[in-house]
């Protein structure tokens, strides 16, 4: 008798104990939400497309009733996409400030069923500050067309901005992509090749290829943004004439 109820009692707190690991599923799902972008540097006269980033928490969730603090602060959904699953579901939403301030973008997120699943606010900080203050390739700015082979690669962030990553892109021989991370000062050889894009056979019914006349090199600066304490980019681009 006394084995039977030890048997029943190890049943009971296996069960209690199951049902008790199982609720954090439960939970877990009911509590899903969507990720959106908190704060965002806007440069004032600059449009700034998919500035706030959304990331739905189910598939057929959308943006509804977008407001903006001011009128100098015009605001518009300008990507969505929903993908085959619950992760590929997202949206953009463009900025444009007219005027320098400190405003806020407004919205809902509604389900399929247009039932309100939450609400968010995002700060916007629209001034006309620039995070890197010059780019400088050989001693000289970064415009035109060159015929410099490789130089010294020396970035200047303006005061409240840090520099975290430089990376080079540049084309092969074959006009595929290829990027480097540099450190800063370093020197740094510009790209040889343009990009490239072929298909057909030239003595077929069909042919189409597509080049420059330009050997491209995007330096893409990477640093945490003064106001919004988040990762940002900017891109800068010298030529050569491609072989």
């Amino acid at each position: 008798m006394k084995n039977i109820k030890k048997i029943v009692t190890a049943v009971l707190s296996l069960t209690m104990a199951l049902g008790i690991f199982a609720l954090p599923v439960t939970d877990a799902k009911a509590a899903a939400k969507a990720t959106v972008t908190k704060a965002v540097h806007l440069y004032v006269g600059d449009v700034k497309d998919g500035a706030i980033a959304i990331n739905f928490a189910e598939k057929g969730d959308r943006v509804k009733n977008l407001k903006t603090s001011s009128k100098n602060l015009y605001a518009k959904v300008v990507g969505i996409n929903m993908g085959s699953s619950e992760t590929d579901c997202t949206a953009r939403i463009g900025l444009f400030a007219a005027k320098k301030g400190n405003y806020t973008v407004s919205f809902d997120i509604v389900n399929s069923e247009d039932k309100k699943i939450s609400s968010h606010s995002v700060k916007i900080y629209a001034n006309t500050e620039r995070a890197i203050k010059s780019v400088k390739f050989a001693g000289g700015d970064m415009h035109g067309i060159t015929n410099k082979t490789k130089g010294k690669l020396s970035v200047t962030m303006n005061k409240g901005y840090k520099l975290t990553k430089i990376v080079v892109e540049t084309y092969d021989k074959n006009g595929e992509r290829k990027s480097k991370t540099v450190k800063n000062n370093s020197t740094i050889t510009l790209g040889k090749y343009p990009y490239f894009n072929e298909s057909g056979e030239v003595d077929g019914n069909y042919y189409y290829m597509n080049t420059s006349i330009e050997a491209s090199t995007q330096i893409r600066i990477y640093y945490t943004d003064k106001y919004t304490k988040s990762e940002d980019s900017g891109n800068y681009y010298m030529y050569r004439l491609a072989p």
